[in-house]
Parts: C-alpha cells; sequence; structure tokens
C-alpha cells in the first residue's frame, strides 16, 4: 500500500508521550501532527463545557465522555498502525466537510446574520452579568436582583431552545423540499 504523498506534520511518535496528551480530548491527535482532527475534537468537547455551563443543560454533559473515549481511542489507534498505514492517514475536520477558502466564505456569507446574532447575544448575557454582579456589590435591592439573576438564567436557556427548534424546523423544511424535488424530477 502506497499513498505517494509525502507527510511533513503527522509523524508516529513516542507510545508513552502520544498516552500522556490522549488524555486531553484532541491532544493526542495533535501531539501526532492531526491539527484539523485535534482542534476539532478539543473544540467541540469545550465548546460542550462551555455550552452546558452557560446554560445549565446538564444532558450536554452525556456528550463530553463520548467525545473523550473517542478521542483517545483514535490516538491510541492511530498509533498503533504500521508505518505505511499511519502515514497514507490524512488530517481533515471532523464535523465540517471540505474546509477549505471558498467554502469558508460561502458559509460566512450564508450565515452571516445568524453568527451576528449569536455574537450579539453572547455579548448581551456578559454585559447583563457585569450589570448583576454590580447591583450585588453595591446595592442591596434583593428583589431587583433575584429578578435579574432570573433573567440571567433563563433567558440565554430560552434563547438556546427557540434556536434549537428552529434549527429542527428548517432541518424538516430542507426534507420535505429534497423529497418534493426528487418526486418533480
Amino acid at each position: 500500500m502506497s499513498c505517494g504523498k509525502e507527510r511533513i506534520m503527522t509523524r508516529k511518535k513516542g507510545k508513552f508521550l502520544t498516552f500522556m496528551f490522549s488524555l486531553i480530548p484532541g491532544g493526542g491527535q495533535m501531539y501526532m501532527g492531526f491539527m484539523k482532527e485535534g482542534v476539532s475534537l478539543m473544540g467541540a468537547f469545550f465548546l460542550t463545557m462551555f455550552l452546558e455551563s452557560w446554560l445549565s443543560i446538564g444532558a450536554l454533559l452525556y456528550l463530553l465522555p463520548v467525545l473523550w473515549f473517542y478521542s483517545f481511542f483514535d490516538s491510541m489507534n492511530k498509533s498503533s498502525l504500521d508505518d505505511e498505514e499511519f502515514y497514507c492517514l490524512e488530517d481533515h475536520y471532523l464535523f465540517i466537510e471540505n474546509l477549505d477558502r471558498d467554502n469558508v466564505i460561502h458559509f460566512i456569507k450564508k450565515y452571516n446574520v445568524l453568527a451576528a446574532i449569536v455574537l450579539i447575544v453572547l455579548g448581551a448575557s456578559i454585559l447583563f452579568n457585569c450589570f448583576v454582579r454590580m447591583i450585588g456589590t453595591y446595592f442591596n435591592f434583593w428583589i431587583i436582583q433575584e429578578l435579574a439573576n432570573f433573567v440571567r438564567w433563563f433567558v440565554p436557556q430560552t434563547i438556546f431552545a427557540c434556536f434549537i427548534i428552529w434549527v429542527g424546523v428548517k432541518l424538516i423544511s430542507w426534507k420535505k423540499k429534497s423529497i418534493e424535488d426528487g418526486k418533480a424530477g
């Protein structure tokens, strides 16, 4: 089996350090030179932790062991391959196919309004949290502070829930459209 490709970044490394880096989701892949895979796994793991802590959605915690075990066993399996098989492996992003400059620009143009809304909501949430801390520190208006805490915890969850519902509706409408296009064609 010959790949015909020269690999500069990926190299088989020592088993002990590969094992140690594999304990961090995406770390083993990055240590062996699979940067795209490592960044994908590490980003998914820590994004899941962030979303769970920010939105208090306990169900997201079930993703963490799945991501951790996948990352760990993927890096250990890659390190146990023989040299020829190892050097034939390609580095790719796990959750986004064909990520190149043109696709990124197309994605940004298509979803720039959605990204802007997410950034505005995130920024407003950070400002609101600062405001709540300031009220709690300098004033003793417990009713205002309780109301602010209520808004601080439930507004992001409500927005995220609406976003999830919107994505679900879009997926159903895309599926219906593809079925209707298939019948028409």
